[in-house]
């Protein structure tokens, strides 16, 4: 009988297989490093593309808000500077209404509310009797600062008492 040692060739198919099965291994790790690096080098480039994207906008919100507050702030310097010119104007009314007050003889009439809006001035008060308040109305000069005046209400409260109201329209400067 014949003999045939196949040892030799068992062993050679288990090295051939170990190979394959280590070269298997080998390309599989090697491959997914490869791709988790590629993966890595876009995912970065992204995040870095990203980020230089936030950062101008980020630029672009500053300039906005920078160039709001400048507007805000110029709105502002206007509005104040025309309340400041309307406070002046006020005060100028009012300061005239009170000279012109100082030049008439008014001790019987009493003036409990003087108020002023845009180009209205609104008074009202007491008058001793009906002909004390014309009499008011003769001597003060109000056509200096006054275009007109309007009665809102006369009425007689007791013995003679009159509670009265009246507005103007200023004239214009």
């Amino acid at each position: 009988m014949v003999s045939i040692n196949l040892i030799e060739w068992r062993e050679y198919q288990t090295k051939y297989e170990r190979n394959i099965f280590k070269r298997i291994i080998f390309y599989s790790v090697g491959f997914s490093l490869m791709l988790m690096y590629i993966i890595h080098i876009s995912l970065t480039y992204s995040i870095n593309k990203s980020s230089r994207t936030v950062k101008k906008l980020e630029d672009e919100q500053y300039k906005y808000q920078m160039l709001n507050e400048r507007n805000r702030l110029t709105k502002e310097m206007i509005w104040f500077e025309k309340a400041k010119e309307k406070s002046e104007y006020n005060k100028k009314i009012i300061q005239k209404i009170f000279y012109l007050w100082g030049n008439v003889e008014a001790s019987m009439v009493c003036f409990t509310g003087v108020e002023h809006s845009k180009n209205h001035t609104y008074f009202s008060g007491y008058a001793y009797s009906p002909e004390t308040l014309v009499k008011f109305f003769q001597q003060w000069h109000w056509e200096e600062l006054f275009s007109q005046i309007n009665l809102r209400e006369l009425k007689d409260i007791q013995q003679g008492f009159l509670k009265f109201s009246f507005d103007t329209e200023d004239q214009s400067n």
